[in-house]
Order: structure tokens, then sequence, then C-alpha cells
């Protein structure tokens, strides 16, 4: 272990102390170091954490050689670590290179990480003459000038770490003579900016250390998770969201993945979004190389992924009619073609149906997207099987477009079906499709209000519950799956729960509270569908 000895507490933070110390001990991530104890001795707060003998990340990927893909891949789980502490209401406010130990395992060789201290810059802080906690060289402005601070604070820590991670010259360090702390401190308020990295390194790096420092914490990423996932997105070499939002960049990101499809996929994009048609699809299939890009089952699916992005980012906002009318019009075109195209080719011809169908579905156009989901659903049973994932998806998806329909019964029995197989292949219980199938079943059988269907929906919520007990569900869906399954039961109790089973009624308080508790520190406007939570 390693035992961190912390200034004198006096009665001002012995209350600070105790409400850190419960903070860290409910750190659970393998890429921090936990809390083991910690105590008062002789007027001497204490930690005892557990050790990492590592060095600096910095140092250890200078010593290692590692380039640019395994230096990012380890931010990632920096940024993993990070986000698991924000949720559980820990900033950290000193990230720098010397709170990220890195090392190679003896028996294994595989690279471990930990990150350390949490918290501990804010007890420390309490003794600094100037009220400033943290490292001046990792500081956000606000931080620096004594200001607010959130989470947005460590993702400003976070996009420095990662300049330096990648070879960047720490911008405060660099612009000034002086190594006192105060001035550090004063040029760190200041904000300057990270210079552009140079070597052999993705420019959406650049792109990504320049948002997450931005100046104004409101122009960075929100939250340390979506600056993760902008990471692990170059790691695929998938479009970021701190990149351009132009149709040439999602396409050159799509190509640098998939060389060999890239013409078959700029010409597809065209009959989807220009409504070209036939006669577009059959240049496609001119060449022998792009017909058998066209027909192999993984350059099928890669194809529709990437369609899938560009017509959602081409989405418009349908409270402009005008914007709207152009863009349904374009889609349209697309749907109206598939009539004639792909006949020979059902697997390509299923995913544009499945793609195309989940638009109208995300638009509301619920009976428009119903024939072409069930008959994507069709396809796939014929060329998959019933039990395969994909044929479960879209019969997920089939299933929940009967819901919005009020087509409850069939819902349920879709549904139903996908839960059985679902589990009987081995989904894992959290899987996206078991997921949404569960919430089918628990709102269809709300709004049919059938015998048996209040016994169904506290299955349901029973089972979330076992689920919330055992994971302890970190992702914002999963969460809220589990909250809308408990919340419904409660509504179901209250709505038709009758003299007959008055046994559930006194369930009542306990699910309302457990379905609250999920989603009681989820930001609003984190989910579309927590919108859709009326209570």
């Amino acid at each position: 272990v390693a035992i961190k000895l912390l200034a004198r507490v006096d009665d001002r933070l012995r209350d600070r102390f105790a409400f850190e110390r419960q903070a860290l001990a409910r750190l659970d991530h393998p890429d921090v170091a936990r809390v083991l104890d910690a105590g008062d001795h002789d007027g001497r707060a204490f930690l005892v954490v557990e050790l990492a003998p590592g060095r600096p990340i910095t140092e250890f990927c200078e010593a290692e050689q590692l380039d640019a893909d395994e230096r990012i891949a380890l931010f990632a789980r920096v940024c993993d670590a990070v986000a698991h502490a924000h949720a559980r209401g820990l900033l950290h406010c000193d990230l720098k290179p010397s709170n990220v130990l890195v090392w190679r395992d003896t028996n294994e060789h595989d690279i471990r990480l930990k990150v350390i201290d949490f918290g501990i810059a804010r007890l420390l802080g309490a003794d600094d003459a100037e009220g400033v906690v943290g490292t001046p060289a990792y500081m956000s402005p606000e931080q620096a000038g004594n200001g607010a601070i959130d989470v947005r604070s460590d993702v400003y820590a976070l996009g420095l770490l990662l300049h330096a991670l990648l070879g960047g010259a720490n911008p405060v360090a660099a612009e000034t003579k002086s190594k006192s702390r105060r001035a550090l401190v004063q040029t760190a308020a200041a904000a300057p900016r990270p210079e552009p990295l140079q070597g052999n390194v993705p420019r959406e790096a650049d792109w990504i250390i320049e948002r997450a420092t931005e100046p104004e914490p409101d122009a960075r990423y929100e939250t340390v998770a979506r600056l993760g996932d902008d990471v692990k997105r170059v790691l695929d070499r998938r479009p970021v969201a701190a990149g351009p939002a132009t149709l040439s960049y999602y396409v050159q990101r799509h190509a640098a993945r998939n060389k060999p499809l890239a013409a078959a996929i700029a010409v597809a994009a065209l009959i989807l979004l220009g409504g070209i048609g036939a006669t577009a699809y059959q240049a496609i299939r001119a060449t022998n190389a792009e017909r058998q890009a066209l027909e192999d089952r993984d350059a099928a699916e890669a194809t529709s992924r990437f369609l899938q992005r560009v017509l959602f980012s081409a989405r418009p906002d349908f409270r402009n009619p005008e914007a709207a009318a152009a863009f349904v019009e374009a889609v349209d075109r697309a749907r109206d073609g598939l009539a004639t195209d792909l006949r020979g080719n059902p697997e390509v011809r299923s995913e544009l149906l499945d793609m195309i169908g989940m638009i109208y579905f995300e638009s509301n156009r619920y009976a428009e997207a119903r024939p072409l989901l069930e008959e994507a659903y069709t396809l796939r049973r014929g060329l998959f099987g019933p039990d395969d994932a994909r044929t479960l998806r879209s019969h997920e998806q089939f299933a929940g477009v009967l819901r919005y329909l009020r087509e409850h019964d069939q819902a349920i029995e879709h549904a139903s079906e996908v839960v059985r197989r679902g589990e009987t292949v081995g989904l894992p219980r959290d899987e996206v499709i078991l997921r949404n199938a569960r919430l089918t079943l628990s709102e269809s059988r709300l709004r049919r209000r059938a015998p048996g269907d209040l016994e169904g929906m506290r299955e349901l919520a029973l089972d979330a519950r076992r689920r919330m007990e055992a994971t302890s569900p970190r992702s914002v869906a999963a969460r809220e799956n589990l909250s809308r399954l408990m919340l419904n039961y409660a509504d179901g109790i209250l709505e038709f729960a009758n003299e007959q089973n008055p046994e559930l009624r006194q369930e009542f308080p306990e699910f309302l509270t457990l379905g609250y508790e999920l989603i009681a520190d989820i930001p609003m406007g984190t989910s579309r569908s927590m919108l859709q939570l009326n209570h």
C-alpha cells in the first residue's frame, strides 16, 4: 500500500475530509488506485491507498517507445477511470502525468495503469495561501482564477495531458520564465492555447485537444465520458465529434477504415442522399471488384453503418418544415428505389431497409417504418436464422415500432420471443437488444392493461432490481432502461392495481424510489428518451 499523510486537519477541514474519504471509498475501477483505509492520527489525516509501482504516463510512453495509437489507447483508459469517479460525485482537480502511473505486469506483460490521488488536491489546497488547488501547468483557467469548478475542469486538464502524451509542450510552462507558483497560476488563468502537435499524430488528436482546452467551460466536452468517446473514435478510425461536421470528412474517415470499399460507398451515399436510384446502382455493379464488395457480408455491414451515420448526421431539425421536407424527400426517393433495386442481394437490401426504417422511426413516421422494418426482419430471419444477433436486432426494432403503433398484442408477442431467444443463445442480460425488448414488453403491458399484464410488469421490475443490485450499471442508457422498467411498474400499480391484488400497492414506494435513484444524477438533456418519462 501507499500511505498519504496530509496536512494537520483542524475543525474547518474535518468535515471536508470525512466527505472526501467517503467519496473515495466508493471508487471501484481497475484503473483507479483504491482507497483501503482513512483516518486521523494525532491530528494528522491519512489515507491508505493501493500501491501503484509505476512511473508517470509520459515517462512510461517514452521509455517504451509507444506509438501514437498506443498512447491514445492508454489515454482512453484514463478517461474511463476519471469518468467513473465523476459518476460518483468526485472531481480530481490535479490530473497530470505524475498522477497517472503506468507499468508492465511482470507476469502477463500487460500494461497496468492507475490514476492516483483523487480528491487529495482539494484537501491539500486548504493550506495554500492563495486558495488555489492543483498543479498550475495543468489547471483550467477557472481553477487558476479560484472560480467555480466542475467536471469540465478535469476535462481541461485531460486535454493538456493528451497534448503532453503525444509530444506537445505544456503551454503554461512554455510561456513563463519564472518558476514561482504565483507566476504559473497567473499564466494558467490567462488560458494559453496548446500548440498544434507535430510528427505522425492523427489530426483528430489536435481537434480533441483544442475542444477539451477551450477557455470557456461551456465550449468544452460536457463530460469526460464524451471526451473518452471521441478518443476511442480516433482509434477506430471513425469521425470525431470535435471534427468538422462535413460529408467529405465522414467519407474520408470511412475510406481510411475500408479502402477497398471507398468508391462503392461514395456512390451508394449518392443513391440514398440524392435519390439517384437504379441507374447509379448499376454503375456500382459495373466492375467486378465493386460487385464483390457489395456482395460481401462485411462490406454490406460497413456500407450500411457508414450510410446510417451520414443520413443521421444530415437529419435536420424537424421543427424547420422546409429542411425537414427536403430531407424526407431524399429518403423517400431512396426508399422508392428499393422497390426494384437489390432484389438479387437480400443481405444488402435488409441492411438498407433496416437503416431507412429506423430513420422513419426516429422521425416519428411509425406507419412508414413498419413495413420496412418487418421486411428487414423477415429477410434476416431467412438469411441468418431466428437466433442470429442481426435477426434479433431487427426483430426487436420491429417489436418496438408495433408498440408505438399501439399494436400491443403483437408487440408483446414479438418482444417476448426476442427476450426468450436472446437469453437462450446467451446474449448478455444488459445487451441493448434485450434491454429494448424488455422495455417494449413493459410499456405495451402498461398501455394494454389486460389480465396478467401487471404481474408481467412486476416480473420485469423485479428483474431490473436484481440487475441493479448485481451490476451497479454505469452507463446512462443502462440506468435509464432499468429506471423505466421500475417506474412503469409503479405507474401500473397506481393505474390498475385493484382490490384483487392489494398487496402490490405496498410495493409502489419501493419501485418509485428505486426508479428515481437510478436517474437522479443523469444531467437533463443527456438522452432524448429521458423526456419521455412522464413522472
